[in-house]
């Protein structure tokens, strides 16, 4: 990011962090940053503790005490390829386009999103986006204060200005018609407010939009019937980040992570069966990782029920009908006998 960009105006406070509150003890403590006044620049494999990511990437993290910073899941691992795709693309100087994350229900963008905002301290917005959105709700609205009306801008419009990352939750959903007043402002030109007779907002240098999606926004995706066929010249102002179907290996991350207290060979059990349901070749029946891990929480809540009756609960029951046949027999050739146990047989027995 280019130190020429404005500064980040922030309404909660004009303080600075702690480092402690921004890097990890063992970038403070090597000093493997360096302060460039408004950010500190660190070098990405440092900054989110993969090793894997790219050696030279460095990567910008404000410095700006900030309300706005997403909370931190401590039990979310984001995957390193598409997380540096992801924020290579969004500190770019050479690109004015925004990013879309599209992938299933679950795959992890809006945590990704948040991820992101949290490590690097960029101050976040959140729209969430449905088909009855109004212009006004995008951009601002007359409103009485003190008996005087003023115009008062939308939080997308004070974020746009004030550096923000804004997030469109949901994007594929938007009407096209409202979504044409996006055009300029998602390619951080100069956002005319037409609620508020054409008033003129312009974009921070660290502004940035980035959408969440299940579809690439061209219609014709019978499992997302709320999500909309979009203007081509809407789509065209993304850059369109394919997340990937979680493997085993970042399942079983997922779940260890999460429920260090399960053994690991029940872990692989749920694992298992997880990887059989989706290898299955039925779009409909896809199990994400907010799925499985509903699964195994509510084998724990109630653990005195079968694992293939708390697998209806979590998630079988709620697929259509016609491929339910799939899943239980995906779960019944992974498990054989082991399906009609509870969590509380497996966990006891290794205890014992």
């Amino acid at each position: 990011m280019s130190n020429a960009a404005m500064k980040l105006n922030e309404t909660s406070s004009d303080a600075y962090e702690k480092l402690e509150a921004l890097l990890s003890p063992d970038v403070i403590k090597l000093k493997h940053y360096v302060d460039k006044g408004e950010y500190l620049l660190v070098l990405a494999k440092d900054l989110f503790g993969i090793p894997e990511m790219d050696p030279k990437m460095a990567v910008p993290v404000f410095k700006t005490k900030t309300s706005y910073r997403a909370p931190l899941n401590k039990d979310y691992i984001p995957n390193p390829r598409i997380l540096e795709q992801v924020v290579k693309l969004l500190i770019s100087p050479d690109i004015d386009l925004s990013v879309c994350l599209k992938g299933e229900s679950g795959s992890g963008k809006t945590e990704m999103v948040m991820y992101i905002s949290h490590m690097m301290n960029w101050p976040l917005t959140i729209k969430q986006i449905n088909s009855n959105i109004r212009v006004d709700e995008l951009e601002g609205e007359r409103s009485l204060n003190g008996g005087n009306t003023g115009f008062v801008h939308s939080d997308l419009v004070t974020g746009f200005r004030n550096g923000h990352l804004i997030l469109l939750d949901e994007v594929d959903k938007i009407d096209p018609d409202t979504a044409a007043k996006l055009h300029m402002p998602i390619e951080r030109k100069p956002w005319s407010l037409s609620a508020n007779g054409g008033e003129v907002i312009t974009a921070n240098g660290y502004t940035r939009f980035i959408g969440t999606a299940n579809t690439n926004m061209s219609g014709g995706a019978r499992r997302f019937v709320s999500s909309q066929r979009q203007d081509a010249a809407f789509i065209k102002r993304f850059l369109i980040v394919e997340m990937e179907k979680p493997d085993k290996v970042a399942l079983t991350n997922v779940l260890t992570k999460r429920y260090s207290s399960l053994p690991f060979q029940v872990i692989e059990k749920f694992v298992r069966v997880a990887i059989a349901v989706n290898d299955s070749g039925t779009e409909d029946s896809v199990m994400d990782i907010r799925q499985l891990v509903a699964w195994v929480g509510t084998s724990m809540t109630l653990k005195t029920f079968s694992l293939l009756d708390t697998f209806k609960i979590a998630f079988a029951s709620a697929l259509p009908l016609h491929v339910v046949d799939f899943v239980l027999q995906a779960i019944d050739l992974s498990l054989g006998e082991d399906k009609d146990k509870s969590l509380e047989y497996f966990t006891a027995k290794k205890s014992s």
